[in-house]
């Protein structure tokens, strides 16, 4: 085991965040906030990718722990709240739809690393290829239904995922400051 996992608690909602299973029982992807880690992962595996830093940080881990073989295990004793975004609810067609509203540089990292993500997990990991595509069509949709600043944060999304097929990575330049210094 290289990398233990807590609970995530949603601390509005009380909702359990779902993990993602793996063939061997364990986890497949997640976030690494609150983990416990073996310096054994950090040996085999490396430090985490910082020109990421900020979203799909966690599951480029998760993915190069599975790629080297190792497990990534759960706990059930151990309770993290944590909360993503700022999500919303509405009901569209008689279905619930949830959006993240995360701010507009946000939408644009987390487009681009997941098409970074693509680029060097896909081939090992098939199994992130449909997600991830159906929240390319996804997520632009319900920031244009749901979300304040929707243009802005569908702007950067498009950008991010030009940047990503470009290969481009580290952090975006809006105006004088990055948003690193914002986020």
């Amino acid at each position: 085991i290289l990398q233990i996992i807590p609970r995530y608690l949603d601390p509005e909602t009380g909702i359990e965040r779902a993990v993602s299973p793996f063939e061997d029982g364990g986890v497949f992807l997640t976030i690494t906030s609150g983990s416990l880690f073996s310096m054994e992962a950090f040996e085999k595996c490396g430090l985490f990718q910082e020109d990421l830093f900020i979203y799909c940080v966690d599951d480029d881990y998760s993915l190069r722990i599975r790629k080297n073989g190792f497990y990534i295990g759960a706990t059930r004793n151990a309770v993290l709240l944590h909360q993503s975004g700022h999500p919303t609810s509405r009901k569209l067609f008689g279905k619930t739809i949830t959006t993240k509203n995360y701010r507009p540089e946000v939408r644009y990292y987390y487009a681009r690393n997941k098409v970074w993500m693509l680029r060097y997990h896909a081939r090992t990991f098939p199994r992130i290829i449909i997600p991830t595509l159906r929240e390319f069509v996804t997520i632009p949709l319900k920031i244009a239904l749901m979300e304040d600043e929707r243009w802005q944060k569908i702007k950067l999304f498009v950008r991010g995922l030009a940047d990503g097929v470009a290969g481009r990575i580290g952090r975006l330049k809006i105006g004088r400051a990055s948003c690193r210094e914002r986020v």
